[in-house]
C-alpha cells in the first residue's frame, strides 16, 4: 500500500492487515502485546496477540507491553505510504523501541 494516506487511514491499514486470515500462519504461536505510541497526537494503540491470533487492537495503553514502539505520527504515515523505510527510521532515531527488537522484526511486514 502506498499513496498519501493520513494518520487515521494508516492506522486502518494496520487493522486490515491484522484481519488477514493468512496472518495466523505468519505469526505461528506468537503471544505478545505491542504498544504503538504517537506522542505528537497523544494517542496509544495496543495490539494483543495470543497464539498467533490478534485478540485486541484498540486505542488504549498497558503498563508493561512486551514491545513498545514510539514515533511521531508523520513518521508512521511515511512508513505506511512507503516513503520511509522503517529500519532506516529506527537507525535515524525516529522510532524508539522498548522490548525485544527481534519481536518487532517478526511483525515488521504486518506493522510496516
Amino acid at each position: 500500500m502506498s499513496g498519501n494516506l493520513d494518520f487515521d487511514s494508516a492506522i486502518n491499514v494496520i487493522k486490515e492487515r491484522f484481519s488477514d486470515p493468512e496472518l495466523k500462519k505468519m505469526l505461528g504461536a506468537l503471544t505478545k502485546t505491542i504498544q504503538l505510541e504517537f506522542p505528537d497526537r497523544n494517542k496509544t494503540y495496543l495490539i494483543r496477540i495470543e497464539n498467533g491470533e490478534v485478540k485486541e487492537f484498540s486505542e488504549r495503553s498497558e503498563e508493561s507491553p512486551d514491545v513498545q514502539v514510539t514515533m511521531n505520527s508523520d513518521i508512521f504515515v511515511k512508513i505506511i505510504n512507503k516513503s520511509l523505510n522503517p529500519v532506516k527510521a529506527y537507525m535515524m532515531g525516529k522510532i524508539k523501541v522498548k522490548g525485544a527488537v527481534s519481536d518487532l522484526l517478526k511483525l515488521r511486514k504486518i506493522l510496516f
